[in-house]
């Protein structure tokens, strides 16, 4: 069985905001409101070890335009290099909302169903590259979701995950590292 449990994270107490490029990974919730999908806003840093710290999150079922206030404060205050955002309905809106010259933003189409994502990606857990600040209020959802992945009510942070590890895997470091 596929499973990704609270011992394949890496928990760290981090005090100070690293020093590095940060990417900001988007799974918007295609209607908001109570009984739908839920949309997530990940801020995932690139360690110059080669890991990947998971250094803030918002997840909530909330209209579009509350939505992308969201997107806007979490971009504002951890500036990243690149913003991106899985290509469903309201991600066109969004990318005209949010794209800077300073912050492009990368529309991305999912590449296989959930699992096969998730599985292409599973090196990266049991290699213990994916890292997690200690404390953070979200862990409990996130630990639950990724363990009762694919059979969990909710796959949205399990998604927005993947959607991020994707890319950095198609993606060379020296280009944000020049960024830096």
């Amino acid at each position: 069985m596929l499973q990704v449990s609270r011992g394949d994270f890496v928990i760290q107490p981090i005090h100070a905001r690293p020093a590095v490029p940060y990417v900001l990974s988007i799974d918007p919730n295609h209607k908001g409101g109570d009984g739908h999908s839920f949309g997530v806003i990940q801020c995932w840093a690139l360690l110059a070890d080669g890991r990947f710290l998971l250094f803030d999150q918002w997840r909530g079922r909330t209209h579009r335009s509350l939505f992308a206030a969201h997107i806007r404060r979490m971009k504002s205050e951890y500036r990243p290099v690149v913003i991106l955002i899985e290509d469903n309905g309201p991600a066109l809106d969004l990318q005209e909302q949010i794209e800077t010259s300073r912050c492009p933003v990368i529309l991305v189409k999912p590449n296989g169903d959930k699992l096969t994502r998730l599985r292409r990606n599973l090196d990266l857990f049991r290699n213990r590259q994916v890292v997690l600040r200690a404390g953070l209020p979200f862990m409990d959802e996130l630990f639950g979701e990724f363990e009762g992945f694919p059979y969990g009510v909710n796959d949205d942070q399990v998604d927005t995950a993947t959607q991020f590890f994707d890319w950095v895997d198609r993606t060379t470091f020296r280009l944000l590292r020049l960024r830096q």
